[in-house]
C-alpha cells in the first residue's frame, strides 16, 4: 500500500487540499485501526477504487472538522440582543413617526406648547413664568394633547411595552 504513496498523495491533492500528506497518513492510521487491510487487495493488486473512496471519505472527515467552528454562546446571545435592539429601535421610530403625523393635525398653539413641554424638560410652572401663559391653560392644553396621543397611538405603545414590535 505504501508503495503507491505518491499516487495517493496526487489523488488527495486533486480533491483540493493543501495538506494531502496528512490526509494520506490519517488514512493509513484508519486502515490499521479498522482491522483487515487485506480487503484493499485483489489478486495481489491494490483495489484503487476502494482506496480512492477511503481517501475521499478521510478528506471530507478532516475538512469537516476544520471547517466546523464552535460559536460561543455569548456571541449568539449578542447577535440575538442586537437583533432585538434593532427591532425595538425600528418600532420606536415608527411610533415617533405616528406621533409626528398626529401632531400635524393639531392647532399650532397646541403643537408648539406640547413640543416645548416635551423637549425642554421644564415644568408647567416654569413654562408659565418663562412664556407668560396661564398655568391652567398650559395644563389643559398638555392634558388634551396627551389624551389625543393616547387615543392615536395607545395600542401601538402597548405593543411596544409588550415587545410585540411586529404589530406596530
Amino acid at each position: 500500500m505504501a508503495a503507491h504513496h505518491k499516487e495517493w498523495v496526487a489523488i488527495v491533492r486533486l480533491f483540493g487540499t493543501d495538506n494531502p500528506e496528512d490526509i494520506v497518513q490519517e488514512c493509513y492510521i484508519k486502515l490499521m485501526k479498522i482491522g483487515d487491510p487485506e480487503k484493499y487487495f485483489e489478486n495481489g493488486e491494490i483495489n484503487r477504487a476502494l482506496m480512492w473512496v477511503t481517501l475521499r471519505n478521510m478528506f471530507f472527515t478532516i475538512n469537516k472538522k476544520e471547517s466546523m467552528q464552535l460559536i460561543p454562546y455569548e456571541t449568539v446571545q449578542n447577535v440575538v440582543k442586537t437583533q432585538q435592539n434593532t427591532e425595538r429601535l425600528e418600532a420606536l421610530e415608527r411610533i415617533e413617526l405616528k406621533i409626528k403625523a398626529e401632531m400635524q393635525n393639531w392647532d399650532e398653539y397646541d403643537r408648539q406648547l406640547f413640543i416645548l413641554y416635551r423637549n425642554s424638560g421644564f415644568s408647567m410652572r416654569k413654562i408659565e413664568t418663562e412664556v407668560g401663559i396661564g398655568l391652567r391653560s398650559i395644563w389643559q392644553t398638555i392634558n388634551n394633547c396627551k389624551k389625543k396621543l393616547s387615543e392615536a397611538i395607545g395600542e401601538d405603545w402597548q405593543d411596544y411595552t409588550n415587545e410585540d414590535y411586529e404589530l406596530i
